[in-house]
C-alpha cells in the first residue's frame, strides 16, 4: 500500500514562524482537545493501514482556518511489517526530542511509540 497526498483542504498550513499571530489564532482548551482527537483519529487510520509516522510533533500538524487539523511530513513514515524497519535508519538523523524511550533505546517503532 502506498501513501498519497489528499488534495482536499489545501488551505492547511502551520502557524506563522515570525510570531505575528492575531486574536483569531488563539486556541481554546476545547479546540486543543479537538486537535488531539483529530490527530489520534489520523494516527489510528495510519496504524490501520500498517504504517508508523515516527515523527509526530507539533511542527508536523497542519491546521486550517476551520480549526481542522491533519498530520503532515511523512518523510520518516514506514511500514510496520517491513523487515527493514529496525535497521534502515540507524546512523541517520532522527528527531530524538520527540521520540519515545523505546524508540531511542532499542530502535523499536510502533503505534505506541508514535503516541
Amino acid at each position: 500500500m502506498r501513501l498519497q497526498l489528499n488534495a482536499e483542504g489545501l488551505d492547511y498550513s502551520d502557524l506563522p514562524v515570525d510570531g505575528n499571530y492575531n486574536i483569531e489564532m488563539v486556541v481554546t482548551l476545547k479546540q486543543l482537545l479537538m486537535f488531539a482527537l483529530q490527530i489520534s483519529y489520523g494516527l489510528e487510520y495510519l496504524f490501520s493501514k500498517g504504517f508508523v509516522h515516527r515523527d509526530i510533533a507539533a511542527r508536523n500538524i497542519l491546521v486550517n482556518t476551520k480549526a481542522s487539523c491533519k498530520i503532515g511530513d511523512f518523510g520518516l513514515c514506514r511500514n510496520l511489517y517491513s523487515n527493514t524497519l529496525l535497521n534502515e535508519n540507524k546512523g541517520c538523523r532522527l528527531p530524538l526530542r520527540w521520540m519515545s524511550p523505546e524508540a531511542i533505546r532499542r530502535f523499536e517503532f510502533s503505534p505506541q511509540s508514535d503516541m
